[in-house]
């Protein structure tokens, strides 16, 4: 065996150096395929991070896009809604003081109807404190319709017997002043009834053939209640109250900055 490995160890050299470097060559290939293995890993775990990143910026973005938009939307509601209450209810108001001149229910109704829908929008859309606001706008406008719808039709009796034509007519002057003597003597009662001489005052009106029973009758209920200019006088100023305290909260809400 010695004397075989002798006669053959030029082979046997050759061999080993093959071999050794078809190792070396085998492990630097192993050794390098492992890297770009690595590599390759590391560069898909830094697009897939980048990825990610890039994902959630987007949706980031268009959270902030749409939240934008949401509140754009939502201000101009709100300034739209503002706005038509209002509109409507100057309108509903005018329309309410013209029953002191002539009488025109269809006008008021409608009107009517406009302002409580407007009011129901702002309900919908508006904060609460502006709603609030919005309420108290609404309470002093009904307000305002109730006094005319009470006592408008005898302001318009009032107006017809001071626009008689005969103005030197003894018995409208008559009636003025027991219209006035009326008044004084209900409101020294303050009891809520018509005291005794409304007969009488009656009687006087009954001499004027322009005015018609439901307007001498208006006359007469008239005097049981408080002046009526001081009366609209005082619930105009908490309709013009109401309202600027609505515009000055919607300014609030809208972000408006003097």
């Amino acid at each position: 065996m010695i004397d075989f490995l002798k006669d053959h160890q030029a082979l046997f050299t050759l061999l080993l150096t093959l071999l050794a470097a078809f190792g070396g060559t085998w492990l630097a290939s192993k050794i390098q395929a492992s890297a770009g293995l690595a590599q390759a890993k590391a560069a898909k775990e830094a697009a897939d991070t980048a990825a990610a990143a890039t994902l959630n910026a987007v949706r980031e973005q268009a959270d902030r896009s749409a939240e934008a938009a949401h509140f754009t939307a939502l201000r101009d509601q709100r300034s739209a809604a503002v706005t038509g209450l209002l509109r409507t209810v100057r309108v509903y108001t005018r329309a309410v003081n013209r029953l002191y001149d002539h009488p025109d229910p269809g006008g008021v109704d409608q009107a009517h109807d406009d302002f409580i829908y407007a009011h129901a929008i702002v309900e919908l859309v508006a904060p609460t404190d502006l709603v609030s606001a919005g309420n108290r706008v609404v309470r002093t406008a009904q307000d305002i319709a109730e006094m005319a719808e009470r006592r408008s039709g005898a302001a318009r009796a009032q107006t017809h017997l001071n626009q008689i034509e005969n103005l030197t007519n003894a018995n409208v002057a008559r009636a003025n002043v027991a219209l006035a003597a009326l008044r004084a003597s209900c409101e020294a009662a303050d009891d809520g009834y018509l005291p005794p001489q409304h007969r009488e005052v009656t009687d006087i009106l009954c001499l004027i053939p322009e005015l018609n029973a439901a307007e001498r009758a208006a006359l007469i209920v008239d005097c049981l209640m408080p002046h009526l200019a001081a009366q609209r006088r005082r619930l105009n100023s908490q309709h013009e109250e109401a309202l600027d305290a609505f515009i000055g909260e919607a300014r609030a809400t809208l972000g408006v900055i003097d």
